[in-house]
């Protein structure tokens, strides 16, 4: 848990802009409840008697519940006069203005413009705050909820150089009074003094200005320079500081601080849920990785990548457990197959090519075949038919004769024509018609017949 310091300047409904703010300042800062309300500031009578104040209210018109404090753990750390907060303004005021007071007093020729006193001037005018309050505090009400009193009271320390480290960053803040309170849920203390400006040319040469000490720049410097080289009490010195919030400096009202702790609670509450949401998510998200990386890896693996991973399946063939096949593997023996597959379709390709050439060839060989054959056979065919009408003109030419042919003859016969080529057969023609113009002549003579 870090260790938040404020260091804030009354402002707005806090704003010390009259005496009458002053006074309910001075009973709530010193606790003057009860009948200690009843002491009399100058001309600030306090006439409410009861255990209520207005302090930190717009001008009275809400109460506080004061039960809970407690006068004992209030300690004044510094007090210009010893005496009472208001008290020690107005011995401020003396000590700062009256000398200028005084010489501005004596430049009036008319008594009306003169100043009798510059306190009761400064809250009638309402121009300026007539004092400004800073409350310092270092932890907040979940740091110092478990801490004792002792542990509170060792923080006087811190609050005494905080006083000394103002004084010396801001001296144009004259400091009246300084009081630690303890009887609240965090150690603070309250620093009242007055803003004062010098260097006018006109009217007052010094006189109360809050926005000329405290403007925007130099409040910011001022809160981020009391933050350096604290001197902590034992209770904080091993805490880390809260780093400083940055804006302008906001006065919060009673209400509006109840408001905000209470939302600040809310808030830790959520964000105690939120930080066990984030630890399940941390938790499931890490699974996820760690589902991620081995998912990667078997990836990694699968590709022949370097991997941690040794990936096994079941061999649906032998029910074996065996290595997965790595896609190195895989593509080459993918790429093999399908080699093989061009390879068996380009040879089924060329036997269909081959088969079909073949046989158109042998079909074409046979036909030459069967036309060599033929042109073989048409000449013996003719000549057949040849020797067959000469037999036949012969047989027709026997049987008109006496001749009876003999089996024999008709084997021999038959045996000589399946033996005569063209030129038997032409030579046969020459030897008949010669034998037939003998058988002629022979008949012309009146002789026998030849046959």
């Amino acid at each position: 848990m870090a260790l938040s310091y404020s260091f804030h300047l009354s402002n707005r409904a806090h704003a010390v802009s009259t005496v009458h703010k002053l006074s309910g300042i001075c009973k709530h800062n010193e606790r003057r409840y009860g009948n200690d309300s009843t002491r009399s500031y100058d001309n600030e009578q306090e006439s409410d008697n009861k255990s209520t104040s207005t302090y930190g209210t717009s001008e009275g018109k809400a109460k506080t519940d004061t039960s809970t404090y407690d006068k004992n753990k209030v300690e004044i750390i510094y007090s210009r006069t010893g005496k009472t907060l208001y008290q020690d303004v107005q011995q401020l005021y003396h000590d700062e203005f009256d000398k200028v007071v005084e010489e501005y007093n004596k430049k009036q020729k008319r008594p009306s413009r003169r100043i009798k006193d510059y306190l009761k001037y400064v809250s009638d005018a309402k121009q300026n705050d007539v004092a400004a309050e800073v409350i310092i505090q270092l932890g907040d009400e979940e740091f110092w909820k478990d801490k004792s009193l002792e542990d509170k009271q060792s923080m006087k320390i811190f609050f005494n150089d905080q006083l000394e480290k103002l004084q010396k960053l801001c001296p144009n803040f004259k400091i009246a009074n300084a009081v630690i309170h303890l009887d609240e849920k965090s150690p603070h203390m309250h620093v009242v003094g007055v803003p004062v400006a010098e260097g006018y040319s006109r009217g007052l040469s010094k006189r109360v200005s809050k926005t000329k000490v405290f403007t925007e720049r130099t409040l910011e410097k001022l809160q981020s320079d009391m933050r350096e080289d604290m001197k902590l009490p034992p209770v904080a010195v091993n805490v880390p500081l809260q780093e400083r919030s940055k804006g302008r400096n906001y006065d919060f009202t009673k209400k509006e601080l109840t408001e905000y702790n209470e939302q600040k609670k809310s808030l830790e509450k959520q964000i105690s849920e939120l930080k066990i949401e984030k630890e399940g998510l941390s938790k499931k998200i890490n699974e996820e990785n760690i589902t991620l990386d081995k998912t990667l890896d078997q990836i990694a693996y699968v590709n022949g990548q370097k991997s941690n991973t040794q990936w096994y399946w079941r061999d649906e063939t032998t029910g074996e457990k065996v290595p997965v096949p790595k896609l190195p593997v895989l593509t080459k023996e993918i790429r093999d197959k399908e080699k093989e597959i061009n390879r068996l379709q380009t040879d089924i390709e060329r036997l269909k090519s081959e088969y079909s050439a073949n046989d158109l060839e042998a079909l074409k060989a046979e036909n030459e075949t069967l036309k060599a054959e033929n042109a073989d056979l048409k000449p013996k065919a003719e000549n057949a038919e040849k020797v067959f009408k000469m037999f036949q003109g012969m047989m027709n030419d026997i049987k008109k004769s006496d001749f009876v042919p003999s089996p024999v003859f008709r084997s021999r016969v038959s045996d000589i024509a399946d033996c005569m080529n063209d030129a038997d057969c032409a030579e046969l023609e020459e030897e008949w018609a010669r034998e037939d113009q003998i058988a002629l002549n022979l008949q012309r003579r009146g002789g026998r017949n030849y046959w």
